[in-house]
C-alpha cells in the first residue's frame, strides 16, 4: 500500500492530522486524532467524513478491487440565511427552477429551488464549498464541496461500495451515533468521453442530537479534483422531498477541464 501524498488536500484546514506532517498512518481523519490522541468524541461534519472516507480510498488506490465499469479558497456568491421554522406541507418545493455555477476554476453546476438559499461560509475549509439551504427548514440543505486529489478518475480507487462502506464505519464512530446504515449505491457513466463517472451513496444515521437523517451523495473526480455534493433532511421529511434532492442530485455536473 503507497503512502498518501501530503499535497492531498480532502482533510479539513482545521484538521489538527494537518499539522502532524502530512497524512500518516495516524492522520487520516480528525475524527481518528480525537479518537485516538486525545480520546475526544468525533464532531466533524457529515460533509468531511465523506471526504475523509474518500480520501482513506484514495491511500488504499494498490490494495481495492477496481470498479468494472471502468490554494486559496475560490469565494462564491451568497445571500440570504435560513429560516429556523418547520416546513408545512404546502409549501415544499416541486421544482428545481434556479441554477448554480461554480466558479470557472471549479467548473460545475446544479440546479436547485429559486425559494432556497444560498449560505456563505465564514471560514472555509475546502479549496470550494457551497450550501443551499431551504427557506423553511435549515436541516433540510445540499452542499457541496470540492479538493485537490492525485488522482483523475473516480473508479481508480474502487467502487461505489467501497465508499458507501467506509462512510458507514466512519459514521458508526461519531459521537452520539446510535445507528447507521447504507441504502445503496450505484454508478453512473459519462455522458460522453470526456465526462466523468458518478457515484452515488444513500444513507441514514440517527443520533441523538439531530435524530434520524437521510443522506444522499454524488460524488466525482474531474480536473485531478474531488467533488462531492450531499443532499440532507430529517428522515420524516425525506420522502416529501425526495423528487425535489433526486432532481438536484442528477442535475449536478462537473465539467472538465480542455
Amino acid at each position: 500500500m503507497t503512502s498518501p501524498d501530503s499535497s492531498l488536500s480532502f482533510v479539513p484546514a482545521t484538521c489538527p492530522a494537518r499539522r502532524l506532517g502530512g497524512l500518516g498512518k495516524r492522520a487520516g481523519a480528525r475524527c481518528a486524532w480525537r479518537m485516538q490522541q486525545q480520546q475526544q468524541p468525533c464532531r466533524c461534519s457529515r460533509r468531511e467524513l465523506l471526504l475523509q472516507s474518500v480520501g482513506a480510498l484514495l491511500a488504499a488506490v494498490p490494495t481495492l478491487t477496481k470498479s468494472p465499469a471502468a490554494s486559496a479558497a475560490i469565494g462564491f456568491p451568497g445571500v440570504g440565511a435560513p429560516s429556523a421554522t418547520t416546513a408545512p406541507a404546502q409549501s415544499l418545493p416541486t421544482a428545481v427552477d434556479a441554477v448554480f455555477t461554480g466558479p470557472r476554476e471549479v467548473g460545475l453546476t446544479f440546479k436547485y429551488p429559486s425559494q432556497w438559499k444560498i449560505k456563505r461560509k465564514l471560514i472555509k475549509t475546502h479549496l470550494f464549498e457551497v450550501l443551499v439551504v431551504s427557506d423553511t427548514d435549515s436541516s433540510s440543505s445540499v452542499g457541496v464541496v470540492c479538493d485537490p486529489v492525485r488522482i483523475e478518475r473516480v473508479v481508480d480507487f474502487g467502487t461505489p461500495e467501497d465508499i458507501g462502506k467506509r462512510v458507514i464505519e466512519l459514521e458508526k464512530k461519531k459521537d452520539g451515533v446510535l445507528s447507521a446504515a447504507l441504502i445503496r449505491t450505484r454508478s453512473l457513466p459519462g455522458t460522453g468521453p470526456t465526462q466523468p463517472t458518478y457515484y452515488i451513496c444513500e444513507y441514514r444515521v440517527n443520533t441523538t442530537r439531530g435524530g434520524d437523517m437521510h443522506y444522499m451523495a454524488k460524488v466525482t473526480i474531474a480536473n485531478k479534483q474531488l467533488y462531492v455534493l450531499t443532499a440532507q433532511a430529517k428522515e420524516p421529511n425525506w420522502k416529501s422531498l425526495n423528487r425535489v434532492f433526486q432532481q438536484m442530485v442528477d442535475s449536478f455536473q462537473v465539467t472538465p477541464k480542455t
